[in-house]
């Protein structure tokens, strides 16, 4: 009787492991950014309110693990694949800053911005904040690409994984220090100005979470802890960010809950059309939720039938979109959702 492994052959003969789990929380995570969007449920009071925020609090931070583990294979290809990684990003960034492109130009002529005015805020959105209006997801593409920025340099420098860690927790430390003096009103001139430059700088968030990647796939050999534990520990962490909401207990939770997930591959079914809807909902959903806003205007966007409507077109477009790849597999499809 043979042995059923949990890989597939990739071309050239290669073995690929397949993490089922990570695709299917994906999908999960997906739709917990349309939620977010869409203000699905905005009565953040009670405990209710806190672990409906602690849960979405877990979305962003794990993209960023999940991709920085996927994007380590060795030591030698590990500068290079940074940097095709961040061409590829930095394409991807434009491409998608074009299509939303419109709606940022909407924003501006409502708000009766003069044209220098909006070029302006839009060059510091671009290349410092990564949102306009409508297009908040694209933000992570740029975090992204800054922490694909801050580990070249130091690769370049010739540190080890120890202080490449150490510094890049520092510099998430730095950014939900600001986040919160940002968030208070502070009337600090550093904050102030940082504000101004970098909003409220969750874009050097990802520097640290995408180590945390790139570290689990490097020693995942040496990660020995079973699935029973680490639901335990993810219970824990979670208890603790929801009696005392702490950032020490919610990056654990991140860790933990990726852990547990890259372990759950005993799946019967093919996953990556889960993985490839996952990538379509995160770029096309605010464009459904920009349209059905403009048909019933901005006070009726959201809450349950925003979400809901937008969900539905996302699923249909997602259908249509494979569909093609399947069939005829376009350039312009592999540009747009690679």
């Amino acid at each position: 009787m043979k042995k059923k492994l949990t890989i597939s052959q990739s071309r050239g003969g290669h073995s690929k492991k397949e993490y089922k789990g990570i695709d299917i929380t994906k999908f999960i995570m997906a739709i917990l950014v349309i939620a977010c969007h869409a203000n699905l449920y905005t009565n953040y009071d009670g405990t209710i309110g806190t672990i409906y925020l602690l849960v979405l609090s877990c979305v962003v931070p794990y993209f960023f693990i999940t991709n920085g583990f996927f994007m380590y294979k060795d030591e030698e290809t590990f500068e290079n694949k940074l940097w095709d990684n961040l061409k590829k990003i930095i394409k991807l960034y434009i491409i998608w800053n074009i299509i939303y492109l419109p709606i940022s130009i909407y924003d501006y002529a409502v708000n009766g911005y003069s044209v220098i005015k909006a070029i302006i805020l839009y060059i510091r959105d671009f290349l410092f904040i990564g949102d306009h209006f409508f297009s908040w997801p694209l933000w992570y593409l740029l975090g992204f690409i800054y922490a694909l920025i801050a580990l070249i340099i130091l690769k370049k420098l010739k540190l080890n994984d120890k202080k490449i860690f150490i510094i890049t927790m520092l510099t998430y430390i730095f950014a939900n220090v600001m986040e919160y003096l940002t968030s208070i009103g502070s009337n600090n001139i550093v904050v102030k100005l940082f504000s101004y430059v970098f909003g409220d700088g969750r874009v050097f968030t990802g520097i640290f979470l995408v180590t945390l990647g790139i570290l689990i796939k490097k020693y995942n050999d040496k990660i020995k802890i079973s699935k029973k534990i680490l639901l335990l520990l993810i219970i824990v962490c979670f208890a603790i960010s929801v009696i005392i909401p702490n950032k020490i207990s919610e990056v654990g939770l991140y860790i933990f809950l990726f852990l547990l997930v890259k372990e759950l591959n005993n799946i019967k079914f093919n996953t990556i059309n889960f993985r490839r809807c996952s990538t379509i909902f995160y770029f096309v959903h605010m464009i459904n939720l920009f349209i059905y806003m403009l048909i019933v205007g901005i006070d009726n966007t959201y809450g349950v039938y925003g979400f809901l409507i937008t969900i539905v077109a996302c699923m249909v477009e997602s259908i249509i979109i494979i569909f093609i790849q399947n069939k005829w597999n376009p350039k312009i499809l592999k540009e747009l959702f690679n």
